[in-house]
């Protein structure tokens, strides 16, 4: 059996090439908001982006949150199953 490579977190300059946004989540009031890439450093990475911003929540005004990146939308019941959509007949 191999040692697994630990996972590398993401940085800004790969989300702004793969996702659509960042996702703050607080950790108090389970509120979550979408955010863009604009303030951040390319070589920031996203997990430790509270560590070095300041962020509030705009529900309950708490401070304690989670930074994640927010890849592509997608029909997630149908990705999710493993189902995929009829073409419509006519």
């Amino acid at each position: 059996m191999t040692k697994s490579q630990p996972i590398k977190p993401i940085t800004i300059a790969f989300a702004k090439e793969n996702c659509e946004a960042l996702q703050v989540h607080c950790l108090r009031c389970q509120h979550m908001a979408v955010i863009g890439f604009e303030g951040f450093e390319d070589h920031e990475l996203v997990p430790y982006l509270p560590r070095h911003h300041v962020f509030r929540c705009s529900r309950c005004k708490g401070t304690q949150v989670e930074t994640r990146p927010q890849y592509a939308a997608f029909d997630s019941r149908s990705k999710w199953y493993g189902l995929q959509k009829r073409a419509k007949t006519s």
